[in-house]
């Protein structure tokens, strides 16, 4: 399996690369409160609408945004940009392997990205204790430490729950 690897703080990530349309080192986006900290907001890219998700608070990072607004309070200045595709621009392959995304694009800010790394989901191992939300599959032990592994559909879905739960 190929992953994209990232950094949030002193911790590297990863998710499948099939997902993943570009990279991008800042994108401009409108902040907005959505009722969850996870949504920064959205900006627009290629000719289209993205959800952002700040991975930092995603891990659980209470340091606020990755990297604050710059002084126009609506770039990322100094991060690294993923953008995820819909669930419908999704390659044959990874609906395939039974990869799922968001109904509508999202862009995850990241600290930095670390880059593409080929895995075996045999050398998975179970999450550990202290990482206890849903969508933390596994972890790989790899030369710089551990690779934790996101499963992107269960992340939307615990920021879906939370946000419907927070409007009802």
């Amino acid at each position: 399996m190929r992953l994209i690897t990232y950094w949030v703080g002193e911790q590297t990530y990863g998710l499948p690369l099939l997902l993943v349309g570009e990279f991008y080192s800042s994108v401009q986006a409108t902040r907005f409160d959505a009722g969850d900290s996870r949504i920064y907001g959205i900006t627009h890219i290629r000719g289209g609408s993205a959800v952002v998700l700040d991975m930092r608070s995603v891990s659980g990072r209470t340091n606020g945004t990755v990297s604050q607004p710059n002084n126009h309070g609506n770039s990322f200045a100094g991060c690294d940009m993923v953008y995820i595709h819909s669930q419908d621009h999704l390659c044959e392959e990874a609906r395939s392997q039974g990869l799922r995304a968001f109904d509508e694009p999202t862009v995850l800010v990241v600290d930095r990205l670390a880059g593409i790394r080929d895995v075996d989901r045999n050398d998975m191992h179970r999450t550990p204790a202290h990482l206890d939300a849903d969508f933390y599959e596994g972890v790989f032990e790899i030369d710089c430490g551990d690779l934790i592994f996101l499963n992107y559909a269960k992340l939307v879905q615990s920021i879906l729950t939370d946000v419907r739960e927070l409007n009802k």
